[in-house]
């Protein structure tokens, strides 16, 4: 995971720069504008680690989709999955670098869509969130439930 730790340096650089004004002078014409359009982002965070999860969720679906012989459901649910590993690496990395977090409503989310399994893989992987009682029980209902909805459909293991 080499390339989480400048990902979050630029992300907690943008946060921090969020309340001192721009000087033009300091940074060329393309930095200026990427700090502008990053600031606005980042002022609503639910939107831009939505949308940021949302992408990387339908790449690894695409990806999947084409390069193996199972259905888009399947490809999707492994997709989203991915995404939620991201996310939890991604907010874990920001955590250490005391950035701007990704909110646990998007975790809820993403878990709810059906990502419950790859959020829980990442609370393990990255010891991320695995003091917060609330949040995992919280995160085993919701899988439980999903496991719960797949049998009852037909879809399992035997």
């Amino acid at each position: 995971m080499g390339w989480l730790p400048p990902l979050s340096s630029i992300v907690s650089r943008i946060w921090v720069t969020k309340a001192a004004p721009l000087r033009t002078g300091q940074e060329d014409e393309r930095a200026v504008r990427l700090f502008i359009t990053m600031r606005e982002s980042t002022q609503r965070p639910y939107l831009f680690f939505g949308g940021l999860t949302g992408g990387v969720a339908c790449l690894t679906t695409y990806l999947v989709w084409m390069q193996t012989e199972v259905s888009l459901a399947l490809s999707a649910l492994v997709g989203l999955n991915i995404a939620a590993v991201v996310a939890m690496g991604l907010d874990k990395s920001f955590a250490r670098s005391g950035s701007l977090r990704i909110p646990e409503a998007v975790l809820f989310i993403i878990a709810f869509l059906g990502g419950s399994l790859g959020i829980l893989a990442g609370v393990h992987m990255f010891k991320h969130k695995n003091r917060k009682a609330a949040f995992q029980l919280t995160l085993l209902i919701v899988f439980a439930l999903q496991v719960g909805f797949l049998r009852m459909v037909g879809i399992g293991v035997r």
